[in-house]
């Protein structure tokens, strides 16, 4: 089923702004190339947004007789939490954060110490290095 206005020429509808309006409005309200909008005089959209402000209060009106949905977006209810529960929730979180803490400080504090090798060590690793290397480079070779 396609709209009455689709079948109208533009023409037409420039003529009779308020068929306009009211055609832009059963669309949705969105304007498909029916006409372009700077045509219209101050008076015409002040007009357009009067039908359209009527028409959204009568669906809101419509929505709360019938007692259901009027196409409308219904107000979200936020959930509201209680200061105690709220209070519950800080506290377990602080001793999530207070057991992670104990654990990674104590594992630092039982870690083993960090080894160093002494003036001797690094001198003989040294002259072993140099050997390796002085044999590589002897057969010609550029890596170990």
């Amino acid at each position: 089923m396609t709209p009455w206005f689709n079948s109208v020429s533009l023409r037409e509808l420039n003529s009779r702004p308020n068929a306009v309006v009211f055609a832009c409005l059963l669309h949705g309200g969105v304007f498909e190339n029916l006409m372009n909008i700077t045509n219209l005089s101050a008076q015409q959209l002040r007009q357009a947004a009067d039908l359209q402000e009527k028409i959204a209060k009568l669906k809101t009106e419509l929505g709360h007789l019938l007692g259901g949905d009027s196409g409308a977006a219904a107000p979200r209810k936020r959930r509201k939490m209680s200061a105690a529960g709220r209070a519950r929730i800080a506290a377990a979180q602080r001793a999530r954060w207070a057991k992670h803490h104990r654990a990674v400080t104590s594992s630092k504090a039982t870690a083993k110490p960090k080894r160093k090798i002494s003036a001797a060590g690094r001198k003989r690793l040294s002259r072993l290095a140099k050997a390796r290397w002085a044999k590589a480079r002897a057969a010609g070779r550029k890596r170990l």
